[in-house]
């Protein structure tokens, strides 16, 4: 299996496997918002974009991949 960096993986995409995990977790999609905001600042995704990813991960989706 090939090491890969954390330097190859984008912001956007680890932003979204925050919001997958916490997804999970249970943590209601305001406080993902709040917790995403305080930690990425201005590199954070959309408040629109975090609902959009909270509820496809809600409904099932695996994949972080965006397609």
């Amino acid at each position: 299996m090939a090491d890969i960096g954390v330097d190859s993986v984008s912001l956007q995409c680890e932003q979204r496997i925050v919001i997958k995990f916490l997804v999970k977790e249970g943590t209601p999609v305001v406080e993902i918002v709040k917790r995403l905001k305080a930690v990425f600042e201005k590199d954070n995704l959309s408040t629109s974009t975090i609902y959009e990813w909270a509820k496809r991960f809600k409904d099932g989706r695996i994949s972080v991949a965006d397609q």
